[in-house]
């Protein structure tokens, strides 16, 4: 008999954890997929959060790495720039010429040398000689650039390579009500 007392109990025993594992395997096998997808967009988020943030760092690094040469980020900022530069023509041939010019400037020249340029003055008037200008000229442009307070603020962003402060700067300027540039141009129109 005791035999057969144990038989039954290991039997009921059996049908009552198949049944509880029944009961809860099916509550095992409910998943949370909101759970994985908060988290998977939460990492995401993170990701385009922390690239904001160190954005301008990683493009100096990136910049630095490849010896200089222009990066993604560089060539897009070019790109609007050229863009904008075209929308900036008015038909007149001299005024279109002038433009043509500079955006084949723009193209050509290294990132890596405009933000050295915009770190020292002398860096500034090199990189105009180079460019094509006299050095009057260049030393003339340069001083003005430098002398003219109202650029600072985006020259100081340029140098640091940091496009969206370059951008936020020259909002303000182009917001601004009586910033001086006219020894800027001056400067630049003496040929």
């Amino acid at each position: 008999m005791g035999r057969m007392q144990r038989k039954q109990e290991q039997q009921r025993s059996r049908s009552v954890g198949r049944r509880s594992g029944v009961i809860q395997g099916q509550a095992k096998k409910r998943h949370h997929p909101g759970r994985w997808v908060a988290a998977i967009l939460g990492i995401i988020v993170l990701v385009i959060v922390l690239g904001v943030v160190f954005f301008t760092p990683l493009n100096n690094a990136v910049r630095t790495a490849s010896g200089g040469n222009d990066t993604v980020a560089d060539k897009a900022v070019k790109s609007a720039v050229v863009s904008k530069l075209e929308s900036a023509k008015t038909g007149n041939s001299t005024v279109d010429g002038a433009i043509d010019q500079v955006e084949s400037t723009i193209k050509d020249t290294k990132v890596s040398a405009v933000m050295q340029a915009a770190k020292s003055e002398s860096s500034m008037t090199s990189l105009l000689e180079s460019k094509g200008m006299n050095s009057t000229q260049a030393s003339a442009a340069a001083n003005a650039v430098y002398s003219t307070s109202a650029l600072d603020g985006v020259r100081s962003e340029v140098a640091k390579g940091n496009w969206y402060g370059v951008y936020q700067q020259a909002q303000k300027l182009s917001s601004s009500q009586g910033v001086d540039l006219s020894s800027v141009e001056s400067a630049l129109m003496q040929q």
